[in-house]
């Protein structure tokens, strides 16, 4: 066995506390790595849950819109002007869930339209 190999298995085995406290960060490090790739597909799917089962072409959100679940309202005559374009068949809007606000006593409500084409 060349000399380093000797040098690190005495190394590591001649305060066995560090060693199992070793033993244990690895564990825990494999364990943390290879749960990252199911993390990461199981909130990619509830992400994008609502958007692929939806089926529209194009949606209509406002300017500043940074997320599909923190999407701002909507003024009614988007759904108007939407509608004289030229393929598109309907226009529907979608509620997509109340925020914790209120105004006029009402939950303040999310607002996106989804637009199916005239295919």
């Amino acid at each position: 066995m060349p000399l380093v190999f000797t040098l690190a298995s005495r190394n590591l085995f001649h305060d066995r506390v560090r060693f199992v406290a070793t033993l244990i960060g690895i564990i825990f490090s494999l364990t943390l790595v290879t749960g990252q790739p199911r993390l990461f597909l199981g909130f990619e799917r509830m992400v994008t849950a609502m958007i692929d089962r939806a089926h529209a072409d194009l949606w209509i959100a406002p300017l500043d819109t940074k997320s599909f679940e923190a999407a701002a309202l909507l003024d009614g005559h988007e759904r108007f002007q939407a509608l004289p374009i030229e393929g598109v068949r309907e226009v529907i809007p979608v509620i997509t869930k109340a925020a914790a606000t209120t105004t006029r006593a009402e939950p303040l409500r999310s607002l996106l339209s989804r637009l199916r084409s005239a295919r």
